[in-house]
């Protein structure tokens, strides 16, 4: 057997003799790394032939190993990563240590290798060293064991075995031991069971003992050890049992905890190997071996607080012995057979707390408890039988203990140990009775008195939380419910909840009491709503005789079964009733809407009644129970005031005051004990209202001013219109017409407003005809203002309205611009949407509605657009500077006069045969083409203004856009006169001579004359000679032979005007190559310009030549040809009246050619011609009117003469600025010759 502790140790365990160290042998072997720790504490390496004594510390590192010689022959071996403490040997009288002195067995081996790791309690691990031969020393292998658990004293004082002084053995068989624990009920514990190992282990204040068996391996060491024990006393040294006294003389083992009485010798490291001294092996007969006996677990009887019935139990004990068959008994036990359960027992032994029945010869037992001694116990006990085991040689006792765990046995209770209540959830009344449960509760004890309780005098929380509990110390017990508890009031109709007590008797038993709480017996759940609206009211004396919208008495009433607003329990009865709180002349919270008084309540029976300010005034409405079976009605009379007014109208409804009206519903159980809850009945009544109503017409009364009445005040600048009158300034209409209503059962007002969308500043819409100011609006309560520009201008026109009746009166003051329009009279209102009419209707409680038109629409003011006419037929002579002046009629209106229009009238002139034809030209120019009566001319005309009044001049010649040659001028005042003056009568036109328009003749003339007079042509030679020209169908040439153009020749072009342009061709080529060329143009003697171009013979067979003045200098004096028409075009920044063609010579080859078709400007005066003019006045806003002015040109047909040119000037005197072009150079359109 072993013992083993679960106590930590401080340091190895070792077993001492309190001798200095001795010899135990010498290091044989020494592989590796291993050291050898001194008892004084000196490490040294471990090396073959050191010597190991007492104390010394093995350590050998993994992978080495030690063998140690021992003294008495033997060989330990120490493997790698072992640590060995040598310890345990005897000492004999020669104070050396003696071989087989040596504690052993590689169980305890093993177990040093687990301490030394402090794993705690001794465990199996790894073999830490062998001994291969040698007995077994004094030290038995129980001491051994202890030996090593020399710290552990002081680590738990409380386990005997483990006290500070030595262990007493108590004396039992060999081998066997008892240990007692120091606990409040010490517990015995016998030792002796070699297959087991006991293991105590500290818990709390108390031990823990369990036992564990030994492996079948482990069995084996000890018995090898065992042998080895009773071989070394065969050998007769030592005493012959560990509990007998030892034999005089004999060396006494020391306590296994001594405390050592010196400190160990210091080893002298240089000293000699000691003499090893081998004993004599003695030889010993062994003594008989005593049976072993095996009681097993003990029994343990467990008392509760009830009275138990406690069932026998029954085991086998278990013995063996070498010597031959065993017998058990009992010590003390009585013989006999007893039959129990169908087995037989011989021998029996009875205690206090139960018999012990024992077959003697199996080992069968059966222990049958003591129920009355048992159950009589208030404190633990136990029951002890020694049980002896015999082989007829030697005998073997163990004691067999019985736990007996004592308990004082409980009362007995009965009585009312449940009772219930009822929450009053929600409710308004409640009979106290249903919060509160009683009951009376009785016990039985054989050890207290009964019906005797530990009283409750203070009440006590209930284990639930839900409610208090009391108890007299007679067990009358109370519960009342804690309404306000969260859980409580969270219950509902026919919902529990479970709360609960504890009572205790005087002797301590306790007793619960279950008390069931439930729900309310009535709860309210969501109440049906009455509504009621004005619409449906009738006219009658009640409200006085005022409708609503849409009257029907059927409508004036409603009801609802209100016994759906509460559930109950089942089975219950329900009864209904109406209250007032505050009693009757408490307000309603209605207001009477005709009057304005309160509604005010009084109760009849079941029915309450509304009346209007006092308790006796006009009834407004009634509410109605059936106290049976709570069906309310309700009934209006009259309108009331809603709380808000809306507009427009939405039908809100008004409920009576919180908590004024109310519905009471009561419940009675059978024992007469009652809940009520109350609900708010007036809010659940409300009264929708009937709002009035309004909305606009389709149609709508309009507003028309015209501007002609206008007459001339500082406001309209002194301007009248053309039938100025000031009553007709102003109108008026009734726009309540354009609105439909309904006032609706409280009775309603209409009001009208105007509003201005977009407010004071905004622009109406209408232009200031004067000014071109845009007429802003500005609101003066009632009124509308129109004013010019800004909000302080001018006052233009103004919109006023009566609020009351809705009438709106329109104002003008000054003209505004009209679109343009062929009527004279169009009409222009104020922009939609800007000014509006809004009629509001409220009724007596407030409520609004508002419906508008668009005003600005329904006003309009009409033009008044001028008047012009009167004009008187003009006969003027057609001569120079004649002078007509005339008057005619003309009015422009209330806009004023803004300018003043003419231009020739584009068509016949009446009946005259003349027709004018114009076009515009751009830049203000328009041309007019003049035929009939077998004349054909053009001329040119422009207007601009001139003070107010228009002047149109005409001019006979257009050059380039600037006109020139005055026609006439005719100017238009504004003031009703005209002025029509003839310039000149003289009239240019452009003409076209060919050479045939000059006869053909045989020989050459000095000169030609065109037949208009205006053209001279001449001819002369290089040096300035005049030669004669000659004229034919083929064109002009110098000579009085043939017909062309020939080198150094010169013909001249003189006209009678001035030309601003002129073009003639070179035609009729002869020959081949290119003519050099040089055009010289003069203005009278002064030099113009001379041009040189050389001429190649044209591709078409005629070469155009123009001379034009221009205005554009970078063009002045330069010439340009257009390829695609063959045409050269010469500038000249002035008028010229002679061209002369001067065939320098022959750049290139013989060419020849002719000059034909001269286009030029002639002069002529003007026939008879009828002019129509078209004379426009137009006002400021745009309008005008047009009349016609016909003006009659009488002339005479007397041809002025032509002008004749003076003779050409020497080639000589023409010397000045010239551009000669050298070579033929191809041209494109509009190219600039140089």
């Amino acid at each position: 057997m072993s013992v083993a502790s679960g106590v930590e140790f401080g340091g190895v365990c070792v077993a001492a003799l309190g001798q200095p160290p001795r010899l135990i042998g010498n290091i044989e072997t020494a592989i590796g790394c291993g050291t050898v720790r001194r008892a004084s504490g000196i490490a040294v390496r471990g090396a073959i032939g050191d010597p190991v004594r007492e104390g010394d510390v093995i350590e050998v590192a993994a992978g080495g190993r030690i063998e140690i010689r021992l003294i008495d022959g033997g060989v330990l071996d120490v493997p790698g990563g072992t640590c060995l403490e040598l310890n345990g040997c005897a000492q004999g009288p020669s104070d050396i240590a003696q071989p087989g002195l040596l504690a052993k067995t590689r169980g305890i081996f093993r177990s040093i290798g687990s301490w030394l790791e402090r794993s705690g309690t001794p465990t199996a691990a790894p073999s830490v060293g062998n001994i291969r031969a040698g007995g077994f020393g004094t030290l038995s292998l129980t001491a051994l064991t202890f030996s090593l658990l020399e710290d552990a004293r002081a680590a738990e004082p409380n386990v005997t075995f483990l006290d500070d002084d030595s262990i007493s053995y108590k004396d039992l068989h060999h081998g066997v031991f008892e240990l007692v624990t120091k606990e409040a009920i010490p517990r015995h514990i016998i030792v002796e069971d070699p297959g087991e190992t006991i293991i105590l282990s500290k818990r709390g204040s108390s031990v823990g003992v369990s036992h564990v068996a030994n492996s079948p391996a482990h069995m084996e060491e000890l018995r090898e050890a065992q042998q080895e024990a009773l071989a070394n006393f065969e050998k007769g040294a030592g005493s012959k049992g560990s509990g007998m006294p030892a034999s005089e003389g004999s060396p006494l083992l020391q306590p296994i905890n001594f405390q050592p009485g010196a400190p160990p010798l210091t080893q002298d490291p240089l000293a000699p190997v000691p003499e090893v001294i081998f004993a004599t092996i003695q030889t010993f007969k062994p003594p008989p071996v005593p049976p072993s006996l095996n009681l097993g677990a003990g029994l343990t009887e467990i008392d509760t607080a009830k009275f138990d019935d406690f069932s026998a139990a029954s085991g086998t004990f278990s013995a063996s012995s070498k010597n031959g068959a065993v017998t058990f008994g009992i010590s003390g036990g009585i013989t006999g057979n007893v039959v129990l359960g169908q087995l037989t027992y011989n021998v029996s032994s009875t205690g206090q707390f139960g018999t012990l029945y024992l077959n003697s010869a199996t080992g069968n037992y059966t222990f049958v408890p003591n129920n009355a001694a048992i159950n009589a116990l208030k404190v633990n006990s136990s029951q002890s039988f020694v049980i002896t085991v015999s082989d007829g040689t030697l005998a073997t006792s163990e004691s067999f203990n019985i736990t007996i765990v004592g308990v004082d046995d409980a009362s007995i209770i009965s009585g009312a140990k449940a009772g219930a209540v009822v929450g009053a959830v929600g409710v308004s009344g409640a009979s106290p009775g249903l919060l509160i449960a009683t009951g009376t509760l009785t016990d039985t004890d054989v050890d207290d008195p009964a019906n005797t309780f530990i009283a409750v005098n203070v009440p006590r929380t209930s284990a639930g939380g839900h409610g208090t509990f009391t108890l007299t110390t007679a067990g009358v017990w109370t519960y009342a419910l804690n309404n306000a508890d969260s859980s409580v009031q969270a219950l509902h109709v026919g919902d529990t909840l479970t709360d609960s007590f504890t009572v205790t008797t005087i002797g301590g038993t306790p007793q619960v009491v279950t008390i069931t709480i439930h729900g309310p017996l009535i709860e309210a759940r969501t109440a049906p709503s009455l509504t009621l609206s004005e619409t449906h009211l009738t006219a009658t004396a009640l409200d006085d005789n005022i409708a609503g919208s849409a009257p029907d008495a059927a409508l004036t009433t409603t009801s609802g079964e209100f016994s759906a607003a509460f559930v109950t329990e089942a089975g219950l009865a329900v009864s209904y009733a109406l209250t007032i709180t505050g009693g009757n002349g408490a307000a309603s919270g209605l207001i009477d809407s005709h009057t304005g008084l309160s509604d005010v309540l009084v109760l009849n029976g079941n029915t309450i009644e509304g009346h209007v300010g006092t308790a006796s005034g006009t009834l407004a409405f009634t509410i109605t129970v059936d106290p049976a079976t709570g069906r309310v009605t309700f009934v209006e009379h009259r309108a009331v005031e809603q709380p808000l007014g809306t507009s427009p109208d939405s039908g809100e409804a008004i409920a009576l005051g919180t908590g004024i009206v109310n519905l009471i519903a009561t419940v009675t159980n059978i024992d007469g004990l009652y809940q009520d809850i109350s609900i708010d009945l007036g809010k659940q009544l409300t009264i929708t209202d009937d709002g009035p109503s309004i909305k606009a017409n389709a149609t709508a009364p309009s507003l028309t001013l015209s501007e002609t009445h206008l007459t001339a005040t500082p406001l309209d600048d002194h301007i009248a219109g053309s039938a100025p009158c000031a009553a007709l300034t102003t109108i008026s209409a009734d726009f309540s017409t354009a609105f439909t209503s309904v006032q609706g059962a409280d009775g309603a007002t209409t009001h009208y407003a105007l509003a201005i969308n977009g407010g004071n500043g905004t622009a109406s819409g209408l232009i200031d005809s004067h000014t071109g100011c845009a007429d802003v609006l500005v609101q003066h309560g009632n009124t509308v203002e129109g004013h010019v520009g800004t909000a302080s201008g001018e006052l233009a026109f103004t919109i006023a309205l009566d609020p009351a009746t809705g009438s709106v009166t329109f104002t003008e003051y000054r003209a505004v611009t009209h679109p343009s329009c062929t009527s004279a009279d169009e009409a222009v209102s104020l922009t939609a949407g800007i000014v509006n009419l809004v009629a509001t209707i409220t009724d007596k409680d407030g409520d609004t509605q508002s419906a508008s038109i668009d005003l600005g629409n329904q006003l309009t003011i009409t033009d008044d657009s001028p008047t012009i006419g009167g004009f008187p037929k003009i006969c003027i002579a057609n001569e120079d500077h004649q002078l007509v002046n005339g008057t005619y009629d003309v009015n422009f209106g209330a806009d004023g006069e803004a300018a003043m229009l003419v231009a020739i009238h584009s068509g016949a002139v009446g009946d005259t045969g003349f027709d004018l034809a114009t076009a515009q030209l751009g830049d203000g120019v328009t041309s007019v083409n003049v035929t009939g009566n077998c004349d054909h001319f053009t001329f040119y005309y422009s207007t601009h203004e001139v003070g107010g009044g228009v002047e149109l001049d005409a001019y006979l010649t257009d050059c380039g856009g600037t006109l020139a040659d005055p026609y006439f001028k005719l100017l238009i005042e504004p003031d009703g006169t005209f002025c029509f003056d003839l310039k000149s009568d003289d009239l240019l036109k452009e003409a076209t001579v060919t050479g045939s328009d000059f006869g053909a003749s045989g020989g050459g003339t000095p000169s030609l004359t065109a037949p208009d007079g205006e053209l001279v042509i001449t001819g002369s030679n290089s040096n300035g000679h005049p030669l004669d020209v000659k004229a034919s169908s083929n064109g002009i040439a110098v000579g009085d032979t043939g017909l062309s153009m020939d080198a150094c020749e010169q013909l001249n072009l003189a006209f009678s005007e001035q030309q601003q342009k002129t073009s003639f061709t070179l035609t009729q080529w002869q020959g081949n190559g290119t003519a050099s060329v040089v055009f010289k143009v003069l203005d009278g003697s002064t030099h113009v310009h001379d041009f040189c171009i050389d001429v190649p013979k044209p591709q078409g067979g005629s070469a155009s030549i123009v001379v034009q003045e221009t205005s554009d200098a970078s063009l002045i004096n330069t010439a340009a040809f257009d390829n695609t028409t063959s045409t050269y075009t010469l500038y000249v920044g002035k008028a010229f009246n002679q061209v002369q063609v001067d065939y320098d010579h022959a750049a290139t080859g013989n060419a020849t050619f002719t000059v034909n078709n001269i286009t030029y400007t002639e002069k002529t005066s003007i026939p008879s011609t009828n002019l129509l003019f078209d004379v426009s006045a137009a006002d400021r806003d745009g309008d005008s009117a047009t009349a016609l002015l016909q003006v009659d040109i009488q002339g005479h047909t007397t041809w002025t003469p032509a002008f004749t040119f003076a003779p050409s000037p020497e080639s000589a005197a023409m010397v000045g600025d010239s551009t000669h072009m050298t070579a033929l150079v191809p041209h494109v359109q509009h190219d600039l010759i140089l």
